[in-house]
């Protein structure tokens, strides 16, 4: 299959990762223009707390793509089954 096509066919292929390098580069743009962040004082337990909830949450969000990608794309990708099934029993 043409990579060009499957790509333009399944935008579940290629969507999140535009996202993501999206996010990195207004990221970038941000500290170009503005610099970077300076140190702030500690915002308090409640603001740690979050910080510690977040990547759990991540991790979660993570967990769903993998599987909405094995039931979109794992009849598309014969040889590469086992290595998405392997995947997906790593992250549990």
């Amino acid at each position: 299959m043409d990579s060009k096509k499957f790509l333009i066919k399944h935008p579940s292929a290629w969507i999140p990762i535009a996202m993501s390098l999206t996010v990195v580069g207004l990221w970038f743009i941000g500290i170009a223009i503005f610099g970077v962040p300076s140190r702030e004082p500690d915002e308090g337990t409640a603001a740690h707390i979050f910080q510690i909830w977040i990547p759990t949450n991540l991790k979660k969000r993570i967990k769903q793509v993998l599987r909405f990608l094995h039931l979109t794309l794992f009849h598309l990708l014969q040889r590469q089954k086992l290595h998405l099934l392997l995947l997906e029993v790593h992250q549990k």
